[in-house]
């Protein structure tokens, strides 16, 4: 049997000042489900682009989490990491190379020539490995892959210049993971993207080679 649920997600208010509602519309069909959405608020002309352009990255990736949450890990608990962190008034091209630089996920590895379907090797500033498949890149903005070495579980970078906020967002979706290494995990993440803008970040320097003499 088929289902509709609207979801009113705000009214208009100082931050956001339209209403925001969102359709979800659930469809059976000869044994199969079908999920449409719609989402409704946004207007038109240029001052919308980015956000319309936020808004269908979003869905894109939170509709392809829920598909990959269904095919890989239905029935399985999911713990989510989820860092909000300001950048103030670095621009969105100096927050991503902090954020994959060596003081951050880039420690080692890169995905700056990468493609989606590429495989990725990261290790953080705290040596955490994140290591993958790429599912979205657009650089200096958005950053999706899967994660073989954390039981297939999701990663998202984003940067988002909206209604006068400027942030990077982290996310990790995790299922099967044991809790306290994802409570470990969290810990270390958000005090890394904390750290990353508290200050300017201190130049790497490398050890010079030694000479023979």
């Amino acid at each position: 049997e088929n289902r509709r649920l609207q979801l009113i997600h705000c009214e208009p208010n100082e931050h956001v000042p339209f209403r925001v509602s969102v359709d979800y519309l659930i469809e059976a069909d000869a044994g199969r489900t079908t999920l449409r959405l719609v989402h409704n608020g946004l207007g038109s002309g240029p001052a919308w682009d980015a956000l319309y352009d936020a808004t269908e990255r979003g869905w894109a990736c939170m509709l392809g989490a829920l598909k990959h949450a269904l095919e890989r890990h239905r029935g399985v608990r999911r713990d989510p990491i989820a860092i909000k962190q300001p950048i103030g008034d670095v621009t969105i091209e100096d927050a991503w190379r902090r954020i994959f630089g060596p003081y951050g996920l880039g420690a080692e590895g890169s995905i700056a020539e990468l493609a989606p379907g590429d495989a990725f090797a990261l290790r953080t500033i705290d040596a955490d490995e994140l290591a993958g498949t790429v599912r979205r890149l657009r650089l200096h903005d958005d950053f999706e892959a899967s994660l073989a070495n954390l039981n297939d579980g999701l990663i998202r970078v984003q940067i988002d210049d909206l209604f006068g906020s400027r942030d990077a967002y982290l996310t990790l979706w995790t299922w099967g993971v044991d809790p306290r290494e994802v409570s470990g995990l969290r810990k270390r993440l958000g005090a890394m993207m904390a750290t990353l803008f508290a200050h300017e970040p201190p130049a790497r320097t490398d050890p010079e080679p030694e000479t023979e003499r």
